[in-house]
């Protein structure tokens, strides 16, 4: 017999309390967009995270100051004030 690493699966609301959002509605339209970390729809109403997931993407949202991405953000942060 076999065992699957057990997956802790979550609601949208402690997804958003977990990651550290103030409403369960951005989820919403993070997902209704096609953006934001990954879910599992079941049936037509009932949309779970896992946590596992949830770390994953809030690891890609990581930011290093002074790393190349960092500096990219700044760069193209201050080229949008120098356009207006």
């Amino acid at each position: 017999m076999t065992t699957k690493n057990a997956t802790t699966w979550v609601d949208t609301a402690t997804a958003t309390a977990y990651i550290g959002l103030e409403g369960e509605h951005t989820l919403a339209a993070w997902r209704a967009k096609g953006i934001g970390p990954a879910y599992v729809r079941i049936g037509t109403r009932t949309i779970r995270y896992s946590i596992a997931d949830l770390d994953a993407w809030l690891e890609a949202q990581r930011t290093v100051p002074g790393t190349v991405a960092a500096q990219s953000e700044s760069v193209a942060t201050a080229a949008k004030g120098c356009a207006a």
